[in-house]
C-alpha cells in the first residue's frame, strides 16, 4: 500500500481528536493530534497519551533521537528547532516561547500566506510553498514515525487550513484531507458558555469555515478531500469510518471504534484523550441551551455558510 497522510482540517470543538483517535486504531495508521505543537509539548514535557512525559516516551524519544541527527541537534534540549509550523495554543501555553512578539508576527505570516493562497498568481503560491521549511520538517516527522511504528499512514489533526494546501501540494499523490464540520451553533454555544463574548464566540468559526472552504476549492480537487459532518460521526460511527477508509484506501477495521484500548502518543489534544469509555456521545446542548437572540445572531451573521456544510436554520426546540 503506498503511504498516505490524512490531515483533519477543522474549527476547533468540531471533534477532531475523536476522529483522530478513531482513525489511529486501524492497525495501518497512527494518530499524531495537532502535532504543529508538538515543540511545545516537548518544552513544556506534557503527557503523552500513553501516560508518559513526553521526554520519556519510547516513541518520541526515538523519533526525536532520529531526526536530531539529521538536522544536527539535540531536540529534547532544543525543540524549537524542529519548527513545525505557528502555534496558537489556547490552553497549554510556552509563554517563553509564545509571547506577544511571537503572535504578531504569527498573525502577519498567516495573514500574508492567506491572501497569497486565496488570491494569489499560481507561481507565486508554489514558489512560497516550496520554500516553507515547516512544512518539510513535517513529512521529516511523519516519516520517522512511519518507520517506527510500522505504519503506512498518518493523522495529522493540527486543523490549520493553511497547512493542509502547503501539505497538499507538496506531496499531491500521498495527502489525503477530510474537511470536519459541525453545526456551527453548537461551536457558538461552546465559546459562549466559555465566558467568551458573542462576537468572539463566533468568529473564530466562521473565519475558519470561510476561509477553508475558499482554499480549499481552490487548490484542492475534490477527489482528494472528503467532508465528514461530526453529528454523522457521533450518529453513525461505523458508517462513516467505512466512508472515510474508502475515501483514503484503507480497509475498516472493526476495532477502530474501541479507540481506547489501542494505545496512542497524541501529545497534544482535548482532554477526551485520557478519558475512562470509548462511548461515544455527541453534544447537542446547544439546541436546549442556545436562547432565540443567540439563535438569531448566528442566523444572522453565519447562517449562510452554516446552510452550506447542510444544517437547516430550524432546530427542534428554542427557548425565549
Amino acid at each position: 500500500m503506498i503511504k498516505k497522510y490524512i490531515y483533519i482540517c477543522a474549527a476547533g470543538h468540531s471533534g477532531s481528536t475523536l476522529l483522530d483517535l478513531l482513525l489511529g486504531s486501524h492497525s495501518k495508521v497512527e494518530s499524531l493530534g495537532e502535532i504543529t505543537q508538538l515543540p511545545k509539548n516537548i518544552s513544556l514535557n506534557t503527557i503523552c497519551m500513553c501516560g508518559k512525559p513526553v521526554k520519556e516516551c519510547g516513541l518520541w524519544t526515538k523519533v526525536l533521537s532520529s531526526i536530531g541527527e539529521e538536522m544536527g541537534v539535540d531536540l529534547l534540549s532544543h525543540p524549537y528547532v524542529l519548527n513545525l509550523g505557528f502555534i496558537n495554543a489556547q490552553v497549554i501555553v510556552d509563554h517563553n516561547h509564545q509571547n506577544s512578539i511571537y503572535n504578531y508576527r504569527r498573525k502577519f505570516s498567516r495573514a500574508l500566506n492567506y491572501a497569497t493562497l486565496a488570491y494569489g498568481p499560481k507561481w507565486l503560491y508554489k514558489a512560497r510553498i516550496e520554500g516553507d521549511h515547516t512544512i518539510l520538517n513535517n513529512f521529516r516527522l511523519y516519516k520517522n514515525i512511519m518507520h517506527f511504528q510500522g505504519v503506512n499512514c498518518i493523522v495529522d489533526s493540527s486543523k490549520d487550513y493553511l497547512k493542509a494546501v502547503k501539505l497538499y501540494y507538496t506531496e499531491p499523490k500521498k495527502v489525503k484531507l477530510i474537511l470536519l464540520v459541525r453545526d456551527g451553533r453548537g461551536v457558538f454555544y461552546s465559546n459562549l458558555k466559555r465566558g467568551a463574548s458573542k462576537k468572539e464566540s463566533l468568529m473564530a468559526w466562521l473565519n475558519h469555515s470561510r476561509r477553508a472552504i475558499k482554499l480549499i476549492n481552490r487548490h484542492i480537487p475534490e477527489r482528494d478531500y472528503l467532508i465528514v459532518k461530526y453529528e454523522d460521526l457521533g450518529a453513525d460511527t461505523r458508517r462513516e469510518l467505512r466512508r472515510i477508509c474508502d475515501f483514503v484506501g484503507l480497509e475498516y477495521e472493526e476495532n477502530m471504534l474501541e479507540f481506547l484500548a489501542q494505545t496512542h502518543h497524541i501529545a497534544n489534544g482535548n482532554n477526551m484523550r485520557f478519558a475512562s469509555s470509548a462511548k461515544i456521545r455527541l453534544d447537542l446542548a446547544w439546541q436546549e441551551k442556545l436562547g432565540a437572540t443567540e439563535i438569531d445572531y448566528f442566523k444572522r451573521v453565519a447562517g449562510s455558510i452554516n446552510q452550506r456544510f447542510g444544517y437547516p436554520d430550524a432546530i427542534n426546540k428554542r427557548k425565549n
